[in-house]
């Protein structure tokens, strides 16, 4: 996955728990707080899924809950303000929804 899953992930929790809760969950998570994951980096899945199920252990959250709860705030929140750009392209959701694929190959190449 994309390090941006993750700063969604970190942005999420820091939010609406808190940053302490934040750093539990990377320390339940086994991933070092030194560490820093950048937007466009690859992140291991099974790191990204240590991550999930510590915040669900944590927060006392389903992976149902956790994964409403990152939807909605992907959405609403953390895509405004990373992709804002992108949305301003496009009049429609049709529009937007059938550049997805070329968008993300642009990303890709940033």
């Amino acid at each position: 996955m994309k390090g941006t899953i993750v700063l969604c992930l970190e942005q999420l929790v820091c939010s609406k728990f808190g940053e302490e809760a934040w750093q539990t969950i990377r320390t339940e998570a086994g991933v070092p707080a030194a560490k820093k994951f950048l937007p466009f980096e690859d992140v291991d899945d099974a790191i990204v899924m240590k991550l999930i199920q510590a915040l669900c252990a944590t927060l006392h959250l389903s992976l149902s809950q956790a994964a409403d709860a990152f939807g909605e705030y992907w959405v609403m929140t953390y895509s405004q303000e990373m992709y804002r750009q992108h949305y301003q392209n496009y009049k429609t959701v049709r529009e937007f929804l059938l550049a997805l694929d070329t968008i993300h190959v642009l990303m890709t190449r940033t």
